[in-house]
């Protein structure tokens, strides 16, 4: 049995568990009408666009990612910008973009050794009726099913994962 010599002692092993689990980025909202629910897929519209697409969430992700073809980019007043098609085949016609570049993002693919650089933007979206201004990576996802993919930067937001949704 541990026996605790002064309050203060009690305090600070308090204090450590606690700042433990806030670290650990361990979050519980039972019951809690503010929690977000997320399935596994999810509509997502893209409001500036006009355009739904089907996402799939992937919580090891940290930023979203935006299926895109004839990426190019450009220079407009001074500033990196893109320019590029989504393309799926639930649209008609691709759907042609230009954007700003909010940055470059280095991804870690299992297929490659080194990173790719991708090019990113910042663009609104609806989710669950929820508005947000997410970062999108670009690259070309037409060999997978789902053209957008969700990651911790939308989940960030207070959104739970249930998978059996």
């Amino acid at each position: 049995m541990i026996q605790y010599k002064t309050a203060k002692h009690v305090l600070t092993l308090l204090l450590v568990f606690m700042a433990g689990v806030l670290l650990s980025g361990v979050v519980v909202w039972y019951g809690s009408e503010s929690a977000k629910t997320l399935s596994a897929i999810e509509p997502v519209y893209f409001t500036e666009l006009n355009l739904v697409l089907s996402a799939r969430v992937d919580t090891g992700a940290q930023t979203s990612s935006l299926s895109a073809r004839n990426i190019e980019m450009f220079r407009l007043e001074g500033e990196n910008w893109v320019r590029f098609e989504i393309v799926h085949p639930n649209l008609s016609n691709e759907v042609k973009v230009e954007a700003p570049v909010a940055r470059f993002a280095e991804i870690k693919q299992a297929n490659h050794p080194e990173p790719v650089s991708r090019p990113v933007v910042a663009l609104v979206v609806e989710v669950q009726q929820h508005a947000y201004r997410l970062e999108f990576s670009l690259t070309d996802r037409s060999h997978l099913h789902y053209p957008v993919l969700l990651g911790r930067n939308l989940l960030q937001q207070g959104w739970l994962v249930d998978i059996n949704q």
